[in-house]
């Protein structure tokens, strides 16, 4: 944890706990070292006194519990230990609780604490951490909780997962019911309120870093595959459909109204109890975006549109519910990451390249075949002396890997020279109309193509582009080696060339094909042009 971090969130404790009432900290000059001593009013199983990372995460949590949330110091347990073992036999492993609140007789939470840089690489020991522990316990707890926090944006932002150990006693019950994650921290020994994502208001989260992304794709691979009883197929449609109503969702929700992607709740006002939506009803909430998103950014007709749902046979609703759970929080157009693309190629391009001889170009090589093509300098030139912007196919385009890396590569391209190219009123004006704020891929609608003869893939192309903000999608799902007439638009149009030693149509109408073909092409019976 950095210096500046260890800063805001002793800030935080000094400012709630001025008299040091719950807890004090004390760092050396350099922030490497420091030294932590809790009230004696919370029962300490073991002697606390070195200021890690993560000791600083629950010296945080503590204060806030008492100062925030409102629980009585004496309620707080910390390294509760219990023995593992036969009945009078030496023990032969313990387990420990980092924070227990009780309530009366009971124990009310069990929490385990991570500093920022584990959560990620640790939240595979919620099974022995929290369920395995919680069953020791032999208590009436209500909620486990994984837990860190960290900063961002200059602010203290928690992340955790809070489960509700009443519904799902055992770790089997909450992964079989796809992980459902109740995102707080109940107040004065209540019912949690879920926060409800809000555009401009409460919004999505926008800076996932790398072992984000990593436990995400990871724990969707394990509770999307189910030990098997999915094929990647099954899993990847489905995994696109709902993508794409993220995405509708994502870019149609107006200003400080709530996001439809999300698990809403009511409270039942004679038990107080939080009642969620039920299965059916998300199915229902998600298949609506899913064809408004069909209709408007894919063009479908309306006859497509009906035949087109979410496959519930193979796709559970437990397994849609997990999925809304986990992306609900999270923006996936304004992330750092290739999510559809990422996800993809770690988590089902195996059986597609097993069943279906396709194979996916890693982003490193796309990027360096990029810069080996001086992709760049042919842009600026074209940009600057015909006033337009390369017209690009790939004819194998697959998830769409090659043609979203040419696409941010052209846009950079443009913007990072624009004193260079805005030349002329012309080409400002041309600039304007190709890269306007906000939606700086748009230029791609008219001049990025693919064709993909696998459906699948083509699918998941098309919602890749518009992921990225492309405005359309110009993929074909279709055999690439097709004559010419065959197809509309640029991809048909052809001319002859008096002389030439090819003596068949050719189309020139690109200034780069780019593509990695599938090497399982079988010659033998590709159509002749």
């Amino acid at each position: 944890m950095e210096k500046k971090d260890k800063e805001l969130l002793e800030k935080y404790i000094i400012t709630k706990d001025k008299k040091c009432t719950v807890v004090k900290i004390e760092f050396s000059t350099s922030y490497e070292t420091g030294k932590v001593k809790y009230s004696d009013k919370i029962k300490q199983h073991r002697h606390i006194e070195e200021l890690t990372d993560e000791e600083l995460v629950r010296a945080y949590l503590v204060v806030k519990l008492v100062k925030e949330l409102k629980y009585p110091i004496e309620s707080l347990e910390l390294e509760k230990e219990w023995e593992i073992g036969r009945k009078g036999k030496k023990p032969w492993a313990r387990a420990r609780a980092d924070i227990i609140v009780r309530n009366k007789n009971d124990n009310f939470m069990l929490i385990e604490v991570k500093a920022p840089s584990k959560y990620d690489t640790d939240i595979g020991e919620i099974k022995t951490q929290l369920f395995n522990v919680a069953s020791l316990a032999k208590k009436n707890l209500r909620y486990l909780i994984y837990y860190t926090a960290e900063i961002f944006a200059n602010s203290i932002q928690e992340k955790l997962i809070t489960i509700d150990c009443k519904k799902y006693k055992e770790f089997d019950d909450w992964e079989n019911a796809g992980r459902p994650n109740l995102l707080g921290i109940p107040k004065e020994y209540g019912f949690i309120r879920r926060p409800i994502f809000i555009r401009d208001v409460n919004d999505l989260i926008t800076n996932i870093d790398q072992n984000g992304f990593n436990r995400l794709r990871k724990e969707l691979h394990n509770v999307l595959w189910g030990g098997g009883e999915l094929s990647d197929t099954d899993i990847f449609n489905n995994l696109v459909k709902i993508f794409l109503s993220r995405i509708y969702d994502e870019k149609e929700t107006p200003s400080k109204k709530p996001y439809k992607f999300q698990v809403e709740y009511k409270v039942d006002e004679s038990s107080g109890e939080v009642i969620e939506e039920t299965n059916d009803e998300l199915l229902e909430k998600v298949t609506k975006l899913y064809k408004a998103a069909l209709k408007e950014y894919l063009g479908y007709s309306e006859k497509e549109i009906q035949n087109s749902n979410i496959d519930v046979s193979k796709f559970t609703l437990n397994k849609l519910k997990y999925v809304i759970e986990t992306f609900q929080s999270i923006s996936i157009t304004k992330n750092e990451y290739d999510l559809l693309g990422g996800f993809f190629e770690s988590i089902v391009w195996s059986g597609f390249k097993q069943t279906k001889g396709q194979f996916f170009t890693p982003i490193d090589i796309v990027q360096f075949i990029l810069l080996t093509l001086r992709i760049d300098e042919l842009c600026l030139k074209i940009f600057k002396e015909e006033k337009r912007l390369p017209y690009i196919v790939d004819p194998a385009c697959g998830s769409g890997t090659f043609l979203i890396e040419i696409m941010k590569h052209i846009t950079n391209t443009i913007l990072d020279n624009k004193t260079k190219v805005l030349q002329s009123e012309r080409l400002q004006g041309l600039f304007n109309s190709c890269f306007p704020k906000h939606q700086e891929n748009y230029w791609a609608n008219k001049f990025i193509y693919g064709i993909e003869i696998n459906q699948d893939l083509a699918t998941s192309s098309k919602v890749n582009m518009v992921m990225h903000g492309d405005g359309s999608a110009n993929i074909i799902c279709d055999n690439a080696l097709l004559t010419f007439d065959k197809y509309i638009g640029k991809l048909s149009k052809t001319k002859t060339i008096k002389n030439h030693p090819y003596i068949k149509p050719l189309n020139e109408n690109y200034d780069i094909l780019i593509s990695n073909p599938p090497f399982s092409l079988d010659l033998g019976v590709c159509p002749s042009n």
